[in-house]
Parts: C-alpha cells; sequence; structure tokens
C-alpha cells in the first residue's frame, strides 16, 4: 500500500504530476508515486540521511 510505505521511517518518498487533488496548481492526465528504500540523500555534498 503506497500510503503506507509513504511513512515508513528511512525512506524517501518522489511524486510526479498530478498535485491538484492535494491543493496543488499542477493539473495533468497522472500521479505517480515512488518509494525508496534505504537510500542516502545528499544535500550540498552532505549525506543528510544514510541508508535506512
Amino acid at each position: 500500500n503506497v500510503l503506507e510505505d509513504e511513512k515508513v521511517a528511512g525512506t524517501v518518498h518522489v511524486a510526479l504530476g498530478d498535485n491538484s487533488a492535494f491543493g496543488g496548481d499542477v493539473v495533468a492526465g497522472i500521479h505517480l508515486d515512488g518509494i525508496i528504500t534505504g537510500p542516502t540523500v545528499y544535500l550540498d555534498g552532505e549525506p543528510m540521511q544514510l541508508p535506512g
């Protein structure tokens, strides 16, 4: 279940497409969600979130 997966600690949620249902102003024919488990996220070259 994507709604549950979005909330799991140690994951990154990436969404592309229509966001009008969430109060946004992008109207598109599709909305895609992606969940990345165990990512390493960098901000300005420094690790912000290490795996898991």
